[in-house]
């Protein structure tokens, strides 16, 4: 009996074989992509700062000599956060049957951001001691413009699902800037100072820094697809190398080679 059973299951399976095949065909095909067909997409973008500033914030401790008044007591904050962007392009149908494709796609992505804060407060000591506060605080401000040729492979693996595979190469141009801030609060000070013994004085300074850069970028992008009858959804992660920015006498070294979460549609 039981190997009745097992014949018959295989029978079954032998038999089904073929539709099943062509029922994933059919979920293909209603995607209407025929050789040299054209398809439009966009996509929104989520970078994730990882590495980002992480030297900015290793230099810290080399802003506190001979800055901040004596006797200080020192807090630090170090904060970043991540970026965010979008792109738009095309998909060039090669071959239907396959699915591959060539594209490109031009995107922008704004940030990532990152800020530290310094407060010292102390004083003078002695017979007649006057305190002060100094507070620095800096901001680390990004942004790129990217075009790239692009690309893919889409393999079907259940029914209207498929993962895709892309890579993409080009040219990206990038955006530094730093905006330092800084005020000095002093309350009271010695028997010689042009201001009364009690009053509070306090001065603030602005500066900006920024550069501009450009060159070489590169993605992969492995992502899963859902496809209706008029537009596919996808859902990936992408991993992007930008182009590095050189050390300048204000502003540190920034290479970016963020983790990409996105969400697209293609139509």
């Amino acid at each position: 009996m039981v190997c009745r059973k097992k014949i018959a299951f295989c029978a079954l399976a032998l038999a089904l074989m073929p539709g099943a095949a062509s029922a994933l065909e059919g979920s293909w095909e209603h995607r209407h992509e025929q050789e040299g067909s054209w398809k439009q997409y966009a996509a929104f973008d989520y970078f994730f700062a990882g590495k980002a500033y992480n030297q900015e914030k290793a230099d810290l401790p080399n802003l506190y000599g001979g800055t901040y008044p004596t006797n200080i007591s020192l807090q630090t904050e170090f904060k970043k956060s991540n970026a965010m962007g979008g792109r738009l392009g095309f998909w060039y149908i090669v071959n239907p049957i396959r699915k591959h494709g060539l594209g490109a796609s031009l995107g922008y992505a704004k940030g990532p951001v990152g800020e530290y804060a310094i407060q010292g407060t102390g004083n003078t000591g002695g017979a007649d001691p006057w305190a002060s506060t100094l507070t620095q605080t800096r901001k680390f401000e990004a942004s790129f413009f990217r075009f790239l040729l692009e690309g893919r492979e889409d393999i079907g693996f259940f029914d209207n699902f498929s993962l895709r595979l892309c890579a993409g190469a080009g040219f990206a141009a990038g955006r530094r800037k730093d905006t330092y801030n800084k005020t000095l609060v002093t309350v009271g000070g010695p028997p010689d100072a042009p201001f009364a013994p009690n009053a509070v004085v306090a001065t603030e300074t602005a500066t900006t820094y920024s550069k501009s850069f450009s060159g070489f970028t590169w993605e992969m992008s492995p992502s899963v697809m859902y496809s209706f009858s008029l537009v596919d959804v996808e859902f990936g992660m992408r991993y992007a190398v930008l182009p590095k920015m050189d050390k300048t006498a204000n502003l540190q070294s920034f290479q970016y080679s963020p983790i990409v979460l996105f969400f697209g549609l293609a139509y």
